[in-house]
């Protein structure tokens, strides 16, 4: 449940949830978001005009949207609480599609003559750990929705197969389900002419996405990065300097990036990160908050404003731990979220 949407609760103070920090937890290779149902109803449609409906109905974002060769206005369409996956297998098998998931973005392409085979599966190796690095014996990992399963070993290794872009569930007696997503930072390390072939293998991995693959102000190149890598790119340190809403407008719409990171201290304090997120929202183009090293006032600040947009994403803002000499503040730290407290 998204910790923003949770009312206010009375413990022995009224605290409510404002957001998750992001823990970077490597227990296994593939991530995603839980997938959620929607209803829909399209007449003589053409492919991207469904996929834009799908995308305002849901946390779905789909690339290549601007390559999409198909203008058949040819799909008419009602469903009621369907997965985004039923309603594309419906459509796209009748085209001789196939789509490919990570995260919360999908790409479109034709369906290659060995894909209309069964999906090979992969081996998915990994250690179940708890909070304090012990290994868990006995866990219980499974592939989502399928009987496939194990357990984990006196080590907490497990291994099974699974096929790209199904979801793996670790669970164990005295823990919730979870299902972990993964987020890497580049931070500017590729060059442009070997930038692709590293996204491709990163893509692998089922990560959610990557932020700034390469460095900023190039452009030409992040812009051919974000309409042909199969792993969804966030721009970081793009936004940087860029403080006008005709800059702004300029760089996304040159770009279209997945999706893009706000951080108020760098992007012109709350009103440029707000500017920056309406710009994104029109391109639908996905966005999350971070902080930048605040101490407690300006963590608190960005945390209660972030609050505001209800945005289901994770979030990446910190927790005012880094410093040792710090003032208080009205925030608490439960488990991997942070709570308002009066």
């Amino acid at each position: 449940m998204n910790p923003v949407n949770q009312r206010l609760r009375k413990d022995k103070q009224l605290c409510r949830k404002f957001f998750c920090v992001i823990a970077i937890l490597i227990i296994f290779p593939y991530v995603s978001f839980a997938q959620g149902e929607i209803s829909l109803s399209v007449e003589n449609v053409d492919l991207k005009t469904l996929l834009v409906e799908i995308e305002k109905k849901s946390d779905i974002r789909f690339t290549y949207l601007n390559q999409l060769s198909d203008t058949n206005k040819d799909i008419s369409l009602v469903v009621t609480n369907k997965t985004v996956e039923e309603i594309l297998n419906l459509v796209l098998s009748k085209k001789g599609m196939e789509f490919t998931r990570t995260g919360n973005t999908i790409a479109i392409q034709m369906r290659s003559p060995q894909n209309r085979q069964t999906a090979p599966t992969k081996k998915v190796t990994g250690i179940v750990t708890d909070s304090n690095g012990e290994p868990i014996i006995g866990a219980n990992v499974s592939v989502k929705g399928t009987t496939t399963g194990t357990i984990t070993d006196i080590d907490g290794h497990f291994s099974l197969e699974a096929i790209q872009g199904q979801t793996i569930l670790v669970s164990f007696i005295g823990y919730s389900s979870k299902e972990i997503e993964l987020r890497v930072d580049a931070n500017g390390a590729f060059s442009p002419t070997d930038a692709m072939e590293k996204l491709k293998r990163l893509s692998e991995l089922d990560l959610h996405s990557i932020e700034q693959p390469i460095r900023a102000g190039q452009w030409e190149e992040m812009a051919r990065l974000t309409s042909e890598s199969p792993l969804p790119i966030a721009l970081d340190e793009e936004l940087i300097g860029y403080n006008t809403w005709e800059e702004k407008q300029r760089l996304l719409s040159a770009i279209r990036p997945q999706y893009i990171i706000i951080k108020p201290s760098l992007h012109g304090g709350l009103a440029g990160g707000e500017e920056w997120i309406a710009e994104a929202e029109k391109l639908n183009i996905g966005w999350w908050i971070t902080s930048a090293l605040e101490s407690n006032i300006g963590l608190n600040a960005i945390a209660q404003w972030c609050a505001t947009f209800q945005n289901p994403l994770p979030q990446g803002l910190g927790t005012g731990l880094l410093f040792t000499d710090n003032v208080e503040m009205p925030l608490e730290i439960r488990k991997d979220c942070l709570w308002f407290c009066k």
